[in-house]
């Protein structure tokens, strides 16, 4: 399955026309980062000796649902509004390294924008998860300021929470997040790419208690769950968006 959706990969990606040598993608209006989310899902499910680990869904929360496990968590920290879907990729990175985070994700698939209630609702379950995160990743992209993402940092960088930060190379306050943390938080290197910010991320996660063959069958049970009813379905639908047209923000 995976060497099919590879090739269904390197199909979309070109295409010869009449004969010649030229090559144009098969997805003109797709967005770059459309391109770079597939190429990330596919990087997820070719991955090498793919871990033995529980289905995404059990892996993840998103805002509101609360988070009471005990499993190493990671928090998605950095800008939803007027930015593109970084986090999912982020989610598709960490699949592709074999994390085995539970992933807290701020943003929501469908936000009731302009409603007073549910933007408290939305601070204050940033504000108690960010606390409870064991390592929070900061993704600061190109698009636009992100003023809250900027506190967010400031505070829990004087706290001195684990903490993976980047900034794309054209964000327009990556200096400032430079210095301010070379002089916070020295030990704190902000990366240029999210796939780097992400694997330091993964690095700075506890470890994970071993377990013993009674969770390696469950593990098994999983890893075939995941492959047939999880993965597999997402590269079929995020493949569709893509050749559709650009992600929605």
């Amino acid at each position: 399955m995976a060497a099919t959706l590879l090739s269904v990969w390197s199909g979309l990606a070109t295409r010869s026309q009449g004969g010649s040598d030229h090559k144009e993608q098969a997805y003109p209006d797709g967005s770059l980062e459309g391109q770079a989310l597939v190429r990330d899902l596919l990087d997820a499910i070719a991955v090498t000796g793919f871990p033995l680990l529980p289905p995404r869904p059990l892996r993840y929360i998103e805002a509101p649902a609360r988070y009471d496990g005990e499993a190493a968590s990671l928090f998605l920290g950095g800008g939803i509004t007027g930015c593109p879907n970084w986090q999912m990729r982020a989610v598709l990175q960490l699949d592709a390294i074999g994390s085995p985070a539970v992933v807290l994700n701020p943003r929501r698939k469908s936000y009731p924008a302009g409603q007073a209630e549910a933007a408290r609702e939305q601070i204050a379950w940033e504000y108690e998860h960010l606390r409870i995160a064991d390592v929070i990743l900061f993704w600061f992209c190109a698009d636009t300021v992100q003023p809250i993402a900027l506190y967010e940092l400031g505070a829990h960088a004087a706290r001195g929470t684990r903490l993976a930060v980047g900034a794309h190379p054209h964000y327009p306050r990556r200096l400032d997040v430079v210095e301010q943390l070379r002089h916070v938080r020295p030990d704190v290197t902000v990366h240029e790419s999210l796939q780097a910010t992400v694997r330091a991320a993964a690095a700075l996660l506890p470890a994970a208690p071993p377990g013993g063959p009674e969770n390696l069958s469950l593990s098994l049970c999983h890893l075939r769950t995941c492959w047939s009813e999880g993965l597999v379905w997402r590269a079929v639908g995020v493949l569709a968006l893509v050749v559709g047209g650009s992600p929605q923000s």
